[in-house]
């Protein structure tokens, strides 16, 4: 796998789930399904180097701070530190 020769160690209970530490000791999280990744860290710095890593053998589009993602509605509380996550509700879909 890619991400183990970076350092990311895969999660037994979640497949999709990786995750190593900086070079502080600081967590560095990554969530990969089938085309999405999230990369979640302490160092804004670390993050960007860890990107130009993983971008060099495929293609990868930085899309920003992520609001949605597997259903998921992400806010981030920058001063607590804090991620909080909640069930995204979708909107009805009109018949055709």
């Amino acid at each position: 796998m890619v991400l183990e020769s970076h350092g990311f160690k895969r999660s037994h209970a979640y497949h999709y789930l990786c995750t190593k530490n900086d070079e502080d000791g600081n967590p560095i999280i990554l969530v990969l399904y089938i085309d999405d990744m999230l990369l979640v860290g302490k160092k804004k710095s670390t993050l960007n180097g860890l990107k130009r890593q993983l971008n060099s053998p495929s293609s990868m589009k930085d899309i920003g701070e992520v609001e949605h993602i597997l259903g998921m509605r992400l806010k981030r509380d920058r001063r607590k530190y804090t991620f909080i996550l909640r069930k995204a509700h979708r909107k009805s879909a009109r018949q055709i």
